[in-house]
């Protein structure tokens, strides 16, 4: 069974997102030994100018480093050789994310603009990306309603993984960042932001108290 949330800010769709997986989610133990529940095939999506810092400070500073590390060169390269991967070098590999600017660039309606962060290197090792791609769009679409359609820059993040509680926070902020950095070099708008994920799962045990909060705190 496929699951659809849509949400207007980071908070509803983690609110959302927790929700359906405690109403629906399978429960076992995983390879690590963690008692998780899941659901599977599940996509998300919001508007990327909604998506804004968690209030919490660490948080915060959790997502701003994730982001700063996919928009910045340097950041990405350190980050890629102090971690077993790091998604801002993975996108830079064979200068994959200048290509994707080029090809957004030159051809607004093209459907290639997309930047592998799983390859086949990862496959069979300990810590493996949980993300696998990011594919841009360029289209006509209505953003703002005083304004009517103009074009504006898509994305479609895939991930095998995700955990849903605070990883995903961060996650989505950093990647719609990203998303607004690409849009802002070519002088357009950011749209909706969209994300596929295999495996939406939170851990029962270790985050119970975060569940618990997130439940009763709504959005």
């Amino acid at each position: 069974m496929a699951f659809d949330i849509t949400g207007n800010s980071i908070p509803e769709i983690v609110y959302k997102s927790v929700l359906l997986i405690k109403e629906e989610g399978d429960i076992f133990t995983d390879q690590r030994g963690d008692k998780i529940q899941e659901v599977e095939d599940l996509t998300i999506s919001l508007p990327a100018h909604k998506c804004v810092l968690h209030k919490d400070p660490l948080q915060a500073r959790l997502g701003i480093d994730f982001a700063h590390a996919l928009k910045d060169n340097a950041a990405a390269k350190q980050r890629g050789e102090d971690f077993i991967y790091g998604y801002g070098w993975e996108a830079r590999e064979e200068n994959g994310v200048e290509k994707t600017y080029e090809l957004l660039n030159n051809d607004p309606t093209t459907r290639r603009a997309y930047i592998p962060l799983f390859k086949p290197r990862h496959i069979g090792q300990d810590e493996i990306p949980c993300f696998v791609g990011l594919d841009f769009r360029r289209r006509d679409k209505v953003l703002f309603s005083q304004i009517g359609k103009q074009n504006v820059l898509n994305l479609t993040a895939f991930s095998r993984s995700n955990e849903m509680v605070i990883a995903m926070q961060n996650d989505v902020y950093g990647f719609t960042e990203f998303q607004k950095w690409m849009a802002s070099r070519l002088d357009i708008p950011a749209g909706m932001y969209c994300q596929h994920v295999g495996s939406a799962h939170i851990r029962v045990k270790s985050e119970a108290d975060e569940i618990e909060r997130i439940l009763k705190a709504g959005y």
